[in-house]
């Protein structure tokens, strides 16, 4: 298929990995509408791309992925402009340092990272073209010893928190919607994919660590690790521009443990791969929304 022209709708792009991947894909000929909560950062992020030769390709709609209400907005004015998507990526994600809640009382890693995801992809799922690739953004988080879907306890209220429990967890789920969502595909020609950038000196690790162990960890992430965005992006157009990665497939760096390396196809964990599991968390997502997700 001809990419020049294509549409790219990216969540979290005015930053790291978004941010990356627009620019790599603007180049390729793609057009970008950034999806974005910061608009601030939105339009210094556009002065940045314009500055380079690509401004009069991309363009940025308001999202919140917290605010049911910025979401139906968004795809309400994106309906407005009466073309299709050819690729959704899935990126936008926080990791935060203590146990909050979000204005809907669910755990904010969970209701960012994966359940706004969720509802915007249903609200989404006609403005998708015919051969539309949705393309999630995963973590080596999902299979970690912690990362499960706690349903008696999806928000730590009880339970202790942790936050790479809680940040594995929507992670997981996000591989989950992922794996699932290429089964709803099977027979036609969309696909959906998951991938992961391996571990990326990004802004991430400071929002992680206290400022002075940050300090003392990107050093180490950059020896073993990939060194930033510019590298951890290859996994995403590895995924994106590889019309012949299977529908449902997982893409992540080669290297050792799937820290860096050249991108190829990786192993999803056994709970990313559980349909009863995918099936099950659908399904409370549709509960949690209060919506029947059918593709």
């Amino acid at each position: 298929m001809n990419k020049k022209n294509r549409l790219i709708v990216i969540t979290g792009a005015n930053t790291g990995l978004g941010f990356e991947t627009a620019k790599n894909l603007l180049d390729k000929g793609f057009r970008v509408l950034m999806a974005n909560r910061d608009e601030g950062k939105s339009k210094k992020a556009i002065e940045k791309l314009s500055s380079q030769g690509n401004g009069d390709k991309v363009e940025y709609l308001n999202l919140d992925l917290e605010d049911r209400t910025s979401i139906e907005n968004f795809v309400a004015e994106f309906i407005k402009r009466n073309e299709k998507i050819d690729v959704l990526l899935n990126n936008a994600g926080v990791l935060l340092p203590d146990h909050c809640l979000s204005k809907n009382s669910l755990e904010k890693h969970f209701d960012i990272n994966y359940l706004g995801h969720f509802y915007l992809n249903f609200l989404l799922k006609d403005s998708l073209s015919e051969q539309a690739l949705v393309v999630s953004l995963g973590s080596l988080a999902h299979k970690m010893s912690i990362a499960d879907i706690h349903f008696d306890d999806l928000s730590f209220k009880e339970r202790e928190y942790t936050r790479m429990e809680a940040y594995s967890q929507s992670k997981l789920a996000l591989t989950l919607f992922g794996v699932k969502l290429a089964r709803h595909f099977e027979g036609s020609k969309r696909r959906s994919v998951i991938v992961h950038p391996g571990v990326c000196n990004t802004d991430i690790i400071g929002r992680y660590y206290f400022k002075p162990l940050a300090q003392l960890v990107r050093p180490l992430v950059a020896l073993y690790g990939i060194k930033g965005p510019q590298e951890g992006v290859r996994s995403v157009l590895e995924g994106i521009l590889n019309e012949n990665i299977p529908n449902g497939s997982y893409i992540g760096p080669m290297g050792k443990k799937e820290w860096s390396g050249k991108p190829g196809l990786a192993q999803l964990s056994e709970k990313a791969l559980d349909q009863k599991l995918a099936d099950k968390l659908w399904s409370k997502s549709e509960e949690l929304l209060g919506i029947s997700y059918k593709i």
